[in-house]
């Protein structure tokens, strides 16, 4: 059973860095500021050419809950190097940390309680709890005020197949998401594949609240969308086809397949039925059936524009994918 109370929970935190002297120690020490003080940070540096390892043992000396990961494996990119460092995790919870953000005091004493309250109402299930984070400049001063926003607010399977609703560094998951997630090295960002395992064999809780500032700078792994790219811009690549942010959901129907196939054993009823006919959609003849489905699924999507593309894809006024036998 869950702890009762948040002051007993056991929390891991996990930061991969690489190339990040010049905003780590902000990060850390944002950390170190939690309400909620009973964590232990585990990070592994991924070959990075400055100061950062030398900064991270100096952090770490200073400070037990601070761990270093040592290991010959070198680097391993971003991606993969998260998916290590969760294996590292044996606490009942674990959050994901970036290198260049900053944490607002409270972020893991709420993320705590909401999580707590899942687990009360389904007891012994996958949970992943994730809020919401400012975006913000290289110094921090705000560019606008919420990131993944509308893609986060529905819940089940199919508002993710399309749109990842989640950030990686906003996520909390518990030990049995923990133990599914590790199942497998991730075919899509590891933010995308908790939180699609988490769809189709547990729950996810969104908090609808920022509880970092998401730094954007020039050596970003990852960038966030600016508010015009990401609600209105850019029409379609050429006269005909889907967007490219549709396109790109598309595109990933098999790595999709191949997350979720991990964890087969533990989906919920319903979830084979559901990814069968999300793949005739994708690899669909046009027709009424396929419009009546992309009007049904709520499906999520990064743009509104997408939205519409996707009636007219169904249809086949618009063009995407090339069919393919599937």
């Amino acid at each position: 059973m869950p702890p009762s109370n948040p002051a007993t929970a056991s929390v891991s935190i996990v930061m991969g860095t690489y190339n990040g002297a010049r905003y780590v120690e902000e990060q850390i020490r944002s950390i170190q500021a939690q309400t909620y003080p009973h964590w232990t940070l585990w990070i592994r540096d991924d070959g990075s050419r400055d100061g950062t390892p030398a900064l991270l043992r100096t952090l770490a000396a200073a400070d037990t809950r601070l761990r270093i990961v040592e290991d010959t494996l070198g680097n391993l990119g971003f991606n993969n190097n998260f998916h290590h460092l969760l294996s590292q995790s044996t606490a009942g919870y674990t959050l994901f940390a970036d290198q260049d953000d900053v944490w607002h005091t409270q972020k893991i004493e709420k993320t705590l309680n909401a999580m707590l309250a899942q687990e009360r109402e389904h007891p012994g299930a996958p949970v992943l709890v994730h809020c919401d984070a400012i975006v913000a400049d290289s110094d921090l001063r705000p560019i606008q005020p919420f990131f993944v926003a509308r893609r986060a607010v529905h819940r089940g399977l199919a508002t993710a197949l399309f749109a990842n609703p989640t950030q990686g560094a906003t996520m909390m998951v518990n030990g049995p998401l923990r133990e599914l997630i590790a199942r497998a090295r991730p075919t899509v960002h590891y933010d995308y594949q908790a939180a699609l395992i988490a769809e189709a064999t547990g729950y996810r809780c969104f908090l609808k609240e920022s509880l970092l500032h998401y730094r954007q700078h020039a050596a970003n792994a990852l960038g966030a969308l600016s508010r015009k790219t990401a609600d209105d811009a850019a029409a379609t690549p050429s006269v005909g086809m889907v967007s490219d942010t549709f396109q790109l959901g598309l595109t990933y129907e098999p790595q999709l397949k191949a997350t979720l196939e991990s964890v087969r054993d533990c989906w919920h009823p319903g979830v084979d039925a559901l990814l069968a006919r999300h793949a005739r959609y994708v690899y669909h003849s046009p027709s009424l059936f396929n419009l009546l489905w992309a009007l049904k699924t709520r499906y999520t999507f990064f743009r509104r524009r997408d939205h519409l593309d996707a009636l007219l894809f169904a249809v086949g006024l618009l063009r995407g994918r090339p069919t393919v036998p599937h």
